[in-house]
C-alpha cells in the first residue's frame, strides 16, 4: 500500500505541476472553466 500511495501522490504532483507551471496547462484550465453556453429551461 505504501508504494501505491507514493505513486498516486507523485502522479498528482506531476499533474498539478503541468497545469500550474505551463502555458498549455493554464489554457486548458481556462477553457474548461468557461464551459459551454446553454439555453434557459422554461
Amino acid at each position: 500500500m505504501i508504494i501505491a500511495d507514493f505513486l498516486i501522490r507523485s502522479l498528482q504532483q506531476a499533474v498539478r505541476e503541468y497545469f500550474f507551471n505551463s502555458h498549455a496547462g493554464l489554457v486548458n484550465i481556462a477553457e474548461n472553466y468557461v464551459g459551454l453556453p446553454y439555453e434557459a429551461v422554461e
